[in-house]
């Protein structure tokens, strides 16, 4: 990724890496039910992979996912 740890340590201190690390901890628990790969959608709709037979069923699963309330 050709990134320093210096750059790193500084992201990690701005905003955009909190939000991204709490997206992480909401999403993770859920992603544990099926393994890797684990699609997460709003934070709590998971993907079942065997429902993915081709990358455009996945983005029609995840556009109609992103949808419910």
């Amino acid at each position: 990724m050709n990134v320093s740890k210096a750059d790193l340590e500084n992201f990690l201190k701005t905003p955009e890496a909190a939000e991204l690390l709490k997206s992480y901890e909401i999403a993770n628990p859920i992603s544990q039910n099926y393994g890797t790969p684990a699609f997460v959608v709003n934070g709590k709709y998971q993907i079942i992979p065997s429902a993915i037979n081709s990358p455009e069923t996945l983005i029609e699963i995840t556009k109609e996912l992103s949808k419910q309330k």
